[in-house]
């Protein structure tokens, strides 16, 4: 499998206040665990990206694309 960057966007709308706690909860729990990336906010959500700036013992691959036959 090849390494892959990652684009999350959670939309905000669609979140309560306690969901968006939960959501920065989640990310100062990945911080403690030595787990960091580049995160922001814009048109409409909250972005979480697994790119050159993911750091810590984790990894991301790439499995396949949404609708790709398996072999």
């Amino acid at each position: 499998m090849k390494e892959s960057e990652v684009l999350i966007t959670f939309n905000i709308a669609e979140l309560s206040e306690e969901g968006m706690k939960h959501l920065f909860d989640a990310e100062a729990s990945l911080r403690k665990a030595g787990i960091s990336f580049d995160t922001g906010a814009g048109f409409g959500g909250r972005d979480w990206e697994f790119d050159w700036s993911l750091t810590g013992p984790v990894k991301v691959f790439h499995k396949k694309f949404k609708g790709e036959d398996e072999d």
